[in-house]
């Protein structure tokens, strides 16, 4: 199945035969055979050449190859090699070679051009091996004839020794006077000679990368093509077209993204998983059609109602992308095929994971900002997972909140139950205590205690580590360590045991204390009853210390845990880098304090005083919490979560939005710049396979659509497939997309019609069917300020 789109060939525009002899003494190395050299070019899958023999053109040879040419034959091109002399500023001349690239193919030309360059130097009794020509002389010759200039830039005979000592303006402004390109150019030297060249520009075009640097064979002998004169092995360059003089022009035009080496095509050529074609058959009021899709850039174009958005859901229904929206027109897509670079054969359908396909509907990305719900742009960068766990992490927040509303809730309680205690002492229990009746004290029971289990349990997780280490062969224990680690375990033994002992002490000490505390009881309760009350008093009395020094350290406890919810900060975020410039935030936004929220649970909250100072009032009147009358423990915790609810709904719902650095973030930017935000994120995104956009253009700023976007679909249409729907010229014609496809209603009938950039055929058809489409040709193709040079 042939390509219908813009696709890569093989092109070499310099290849000489044994005609190069008359004109260079022994130039030719070997016996040259067309048949030979068309077999090596198609062994070699060039499908564009060019004989370019040194100044002069082997008519007879090309010729006896246009006679026998059949379709799908190696296309040949007319062509010279020059020798271009340039007078020194010291009055010698030097030379440099350049190549010229004629726009025919016709044996017609092949004589005219031929008869041309024989009478020129057969006038000047010129002899063939001194034959060269000057700058003015070329276009004395050439001038009403369209051609290339394609010098070399590099290596023998270049364009920038031979002006080295002479004026290069004058090669400046030749190169710029005609569509050129440098041959033999070392990659390092190519910005040198950018550089140079770019200095007459108009400054339109002074910043971009549209001088073009291409390599060929330079062939000198057809049984060992493609190897040069010098034995090396050649690398092939490719054009991005067909094999025709137009290709060139744009390839001169856009080198960037129309010439590549062919380990470069070799790389972009095999991207991942894409779509290679669509069969529309049987749909009612659609044309049946076959259309292939390029791995790179698919533009669909065409005017109001032509079907545009029809053909792009198509597609997303057969690949069955979420957000394809094809029940719509109500057309029955059962008999469509469609095809994946990874199949030999049609199939109903080519589903593709989730996070290889970027589905996006016309209008979409703007509605998406509109809403503030950066899901799916999360979805659409792959980074799902990242996404769930940051989510989660923040979440888990609201557990910890909850749990402080709980911590100051039951302190609270316990304040409030220390409140609540008896705290008097009765003039009775005052005269007891004072009378001059003896009984019997307490002893001081104050006794230091220990956590006996915690430290049984620390015996026993040591004795199991050095179990676990003496028996790990990892660690190469020898002998002498051995013996160490058996008497640390004796060590252990002993402390076992001597814990052991401490244990029973203390269990002496607790028993004999409880046995004393017991006989003074006893003992008071056999005194005479003056004697019982002035023991009595004297309990109570140690009661009542003890509930003061409770109340003042609950109370210290309290106010401390207050002073946290004090200054507790519940807002937080966590950042997802989507990409190098772009990253989410998710965040939990702090609209108001949190004591804010706790003290409005009561009817008399002061947010002027402290949030203790306020429960105050509430340990003093328990009827002070608000719209519950009556203060119980399970009601203060249901008022302080229902007066938080609007910290604790923000855990759940989460404000997102998209930190762009020093351009601020996307909460503060207008839906058209998160648009053009979005995009960038999405085409960088690394995951994907494919990339569908009905009309990117929509509501995205002009200077982003004509740089930015133009740029980005550039540069990821040869990492990944795009598929767009789009009426803005820039898109298809800067964007150079591989291919076009027309929809076209006529009557209520769809057709779709594939297009080629390059074709001359198409061209007034895509213009006609874009916005200002004539004026993005025009432009595109006025790469030089010639005006400006030939007025200087």
């Amino acid at each position: 199945m042939s390509k219908i789109f813009s696709n890569w060939f093989k092109v070499d525009l310099h290849i000489h035969t044994d005609c190069s002899n008359v004109t260079k003494t022994n130039d030719y190395d070997g016996e040259f055979n067309l048949s030979t050299l068309k077999e090596k070019l198609v062994e070699n899958e060039v499908k564009l050449f060019s004989l370019t023999d040194h100044n002069i053109i082997n008519a007879e040879c090309y010729k006896e190859y246009y006679q026998s040419w059949n379709e799908g034959d190696p296309v040949l091109i007319i062509g010279c090699e020059f020798d271009i002399e340039v007078l020194q500023d010291d009055g010698s001349l030097r030379t440099y070679h350049t190549l010229l690239i004629f726009d025919d193919s016709s044996i017609a030309m092949v004589d005219e051009l031929s008869g041309l360059i024989e009478k020129h130097f057969t006038d000047k009794g010129i002899n063939p091996v001194d034959r060269k020509l000057t700058v003015d002389e070329i276009f004395q010759l050439f001038g009403k004839y369209h051609f290339f200039y394609i010098p070399h830039a590099g290596g023998h005979k270049n364009i920038i020794d031979g002006y080295k000592k002479a004026n290069i303006t004058k090669a400046q402004e030749m190169v710029l006077l005609m569509e050129s390109a440098h041959e033999k150019v070392k990659e390092k030297h190519r910005e040198k000679h950018r550089q140079g060249f770019d200095k007459l520009k108009n400054p339109d075009f002074r910043n971009r990368k549209d001088e073009a640097f291409i390599n060929f064979s330079d062939n000198h002998d057809c049984s060992v093509y493609p190897k040069p004169k010098s034995g090396a092995e050649h690398e092939f360059y490719c054009l991005k077209g067909e094999p025709s003089f137009e290709t060139l022009r744009f390839a001169f035009i856009d080198p960037e993204s129309r010439i590549k080496k062919q380990s470069d095509v070799d790389r972009i050529t095999n991207v991942k998983k894409h779509i290679t074609a669509i069969d529309i058959k049987g749909v009612e009021n659609i044309t049946d059609n076959l259309i292939q899709l390029s791995p790179n850039m698919n533009v669909i174009i065409g005017g109001a109602s032509s079907g545009k958005s029809l053909l792009f859901n198509m597609i997303g229904e057969k690949i069955q992308a979420s957000k394809r929206d094809f029940t719509k027109y109500g057309k029955n897509s059962e008999n469509v095929k469609i095809k994946a670079s990874n199949s030999n054969t049609f199939q109903p359908n080519l589903p593709f994971n989730v996070d290889e396909v970027v589905y996006i509907n016309q209008g979409d990305i703007v509605r998406f900002f509109e809403k503030g719900d950066l899901r799916k742009l999360v979805n659409d960068s792959g980074k799902d997972e990242e996404f769930t766990q940051l989510k989660t992490k923040l979440n888990n927040q609201k557990r910890d909140y909850i749990e402080e509303l709980e911590l100051f809730k039951n302190q609270f309680d316990r304040f409030n139950s220390s409140w609540k205690k008896d705290f008097i002492l009765r003039e009775d229990d005052i005269s007891n205590m004072l009378s001059d009746k003896f009984h019997f004290i307490q002893v001081d029971q104050t006794i230091s205690e220990y956590d006996f289990e915690d430290k049984y349990e620390l015996l026993q997780d040591i004795t199991e580590n050095v179990e676990e280490f003496k028996n790990e062969n990892f660690f190469d224990i020898n002998a002498e360590e051995l013996t160490l680690i058996e008497k640390f375990e004796e060590l252990i033994i002993n402390k076992n045991r001597l814990l052991q002992h401490k244990e029973k002490i203390f269990d002496a000490k607790i028993n004999f204390l409880e046995k004393v505390s017991t006989i003074v009881n006893n003992k008071n309760d056999e005194l005479e009853s003056s004697s019982r009350a002035k023991s009595e008093a004297f309990k109570r009395k140690s009661v009542l210390v003890v509930s003061c020094s409770n109340i003042f350290s609950e109370a210290n406890t309290f106010n401390e845990h207050s002073k946290c919810l004090e200054d507790y900060n519940y807002s937080n975020q966590e950042k997802l880098e989507l990409n190098e410039s772009v990253v989410l935030v998710l965040e939990v936004e702090k609209k108001k304090e949190s004591r804010n929220y706790i003290i409005n649970c009561l009817n008399q909250g002061n947010t002027d005083e402290t949030i203790y100072q306020n429960f105050l009032k509430l340990v003093k009147d328990n009827d002070g919490l608000k719209d519950y009358g009556t203060y119980t423990e399970s009601r203060l915790l249901q008022k302080l979560k229902k007066e938080s609810e609007e910290i604790l709904n923000q855990f759940e719902d989460l404000n997102n939005y998209l930190d762009y650095g020093d351009n601020g973030n996307s909460k503060n930017k207008s839906p058209g710049y998160n648009a053009e935000m979005y995009l960038k994120t999405i085409l960088e995104q690394d995951t994907c396979n494919l990339v569908m956009i009905d009309q990117p253009e929509d509501n995205l700023g002009n200077t982003f659509k004509n740089e930015d976007l133009i740029n980005l679909l550039r540069d990821y249409k040869f990492k990944k497939q795009i598929i767009l729907v789009t009426h803005n010229p820039s898109i298809v014609v800067y964007g150079d997309a591989e291919s076009i496809i027309l929809a076209q209603n006529t009557q209520g009938q769809i057709s779709y019609q594939q297009l080629v950039l390059e074709n001359k055929d198409y061209q007034k058809q895509i213009i006609d069917n874009l916005d200002g489409g004539k004026v993005i040709f025009d432009m595109r193709s006025r790469k030089y300020n010639i005006k400006k040079l030939l007025n200087s």
